[in-house]
């Protein structure tokens, strides 16, 4: 059996790292396997970097004025092309294809051509729309049916001109006709989302992330704490985001933070050069960082995780933060609600209800070290990365035995 798999990122991010512990997954059964991706080292044994500075830069203004994210990156696709026929996998997993990298009807036409069995894990909505990762924010449903006259053309992936009822079209037609198409949710929302979608009569799994347990547990509380000079009846109320905007809720920081008690304190990681500088002095924050040990330290040093994200499909910070042995306060929105539903690890608000948020914190900023040990272990006990490669290998096994039969 081989595998390649394919992703936008080839170690950071949430996806670059599910690929990275499925290719290690696979190396310790002694399992051939590749990761072709868009960015990263340039060069790394056994796989396939496919960035082009200028084919990248093309495809990312074809995408931001006519709305054709998925469509350029002809040479790169090739290359990738190139490469599987060369290595000649048994299943082509596909991560995040988006992303200014890669032709997306190309490879398809490949994956059909040669009849190769195809795993596509969804980290977002991407794949079922006419442009858009995300919808919820704007509770736009077109996507049932069909995108046109898109209200959130300027979120990512971004555009002047709108292309969603071409996109749409075209997805549809594309991915309808692939026989061997496996898609994989990574949450219950998700899944049902998908089953509302042009490819419900696919073959849906639903797997859901893991993370790392050998990195996400609970650190020493007082080393970070004592590093940042926090005082031992400061609460501190963290937020981790890859981007922080409107949508992650950077608004209801900066709400929160004039209406707390004064010992309360508050971390936001992943601000950006100019959000650090406009943050209020009782928010320390704190630039995107790769560092994962790094990350389980701050986890650790806080009290509670305030998550105010409406669009998330999984919810990453969510489950790394609690393995790490804090509660976490979610919204009632999308995914967000799993991981603390199914683990009794915090608790469910209405974001846009700041007296439901403030009442949640005053009431979880006090949770005991034996409860905050009692949901890391409910946590890792459900999703660690090794239960999430141990189901994707049964998964593997169970395509690959149907395609010999």
């Amino acid at each position: 059996m081989k595998i390649v798999q394919i992703n936008v990122t080839y170690s950071s991010g949430s996806t670059g790292q599910i690929a990275q512990k499925i290719h290690k997954f696979l190396n310790d059964k002694g399992i051939e396997n590749h990761i072709i991706y868009g960015y990263g080292p340039k060069k790394q044994s056994g796989h396939l970097s496919i960035y082009n500075y200028w084919t990248t830069h093309l495809h990312s203004f074809l995408s931001r004025y006519f709305c054709m994210q998925g469509l350029g990156s002809l040479l790169p696709t090739y290359k990738a092309i190139k490469f599987l026929k060369r290595i000649n996998p048994d299943i082509v997993h596909l991560h995040n294809i988006h992303g200014h990298y890669l032709n997306y009807p190309l490879l398809f036409y490949y994956l059909k051509k040669r009849n190769i069995q195809v795993i596509w894990t969804f980290h977002d909505c991407w794949p079922f729309t006419g442009k858009c990762a995300h919808y919820s924010e704007k509770h736009c449903m077109k996507w049932k049916t069909g995108c046109f006259d898109c209200p959130n053309l300027s979120t990512y992936p971004d555009s002047k001109y709108d292309g969603t009822r071409r996109n749409y079209r075209l997805k549809k037609r594309i991915f309808l006709r692939m026989p061997n198409l496996h898609i994989i949710a990574n949450s219950n929302w998700l899944f049902g989302e998908i089953k509302s979608s042009f490819l419900k009569n696919k073959n849906i799994y639903k797997i859901y992330n893991g993370i790392d347990t050998s990195l996400f547990y609970p650190r020493n509380r007082e080393a970070w704490r004592k590093e940042n000079k926090y005082n031992q009846t400061d609460i501190i109320v963290l937020g981790v985001s890859s981007v922080w905007k409107k949508e992650k809720g950077f608004d209801v920081f900066l709400k929160l933070s004039t209406v707390l008690p004064d010992n309360y304190k508050f971390v936001m990681v992943g601000v950006n050069e100019k959000q650090l500088r406009e943050l209020p002095d009782n928010i320390y924050g704190i630039l995107r960082t790769e560092n994962i040990n790094k990350l389980a330290e701050i986890y650790s040093g806080c009290d509670v995780l305030l998550n105010p994200s409406k669009e998330e499909t999984f919810g990453m910070v969510t489950a790394e933060a609690v393995a790490c042995g804090i509660p976490a306060i979610v919204s009632n929105s999308t995914a967000c609600p799993e991981v603390v539903s199914c683990c009794n690890a915090g608790m469910i608000v209405d974001m846009d209800n700041l007296k439901e948020v403030v009442d949640a914190l005053l009431k979880l900023g006090h949770t005991n070290a034996e409860l905050k040990q009692e949901i890391s272990d409910n946590v890792r006990e459900k999703f660690s990365s090794t239960v999430m490669c141990e189901n994707y290998f049964k998964l593997y096994q169970s395509i690959s035995i149907e395609k010999s039969n």
